[in-house]
């Protein structure tokens, strides 16, 4: 996080000012899609209601963890990601 470029994060951040965000283009995202994340870091439960919108997508909450320390526990990302794919097909 300190090595972050402060001048491309000042650019994400004037970005998200003149995004008007997803919500209209989820239901059009038709692949299979598995959303990860930690409950601490969507305590609103948006990613729920992402994947809500999305045709093929389900949300996994790893319980207690926030945005970094859902990033740390790939053990339990992978628990749900190798499953994941491997039920999908590839051409």
């Amino acid at each position: 996080m300190l090595d972050t470029d402060p001048e491309a994060f000042a650019c994400e951040v004037l970005a998200w000012e003149e995004w008007h965000g997803p919500w209209g283009l989820l239901p059009h995202i038709a692949c299979p899609t598995l959303l990860l994340v930690g409950e601490r870091e969507d305590p609103e439960g948006v990613t729920v209601r992402a994947a809500a919108l999305m045709p093929s997508a389900r949300c996994v909450t790893l319980p207690g963890l926030d945005h970094i320390t859902a990033y740390e526990r790939s053990d339990l990302a992978l628990a749900h990601a190798v499953p994941f794919l491997q039920g999908q097909t590839w051409t």
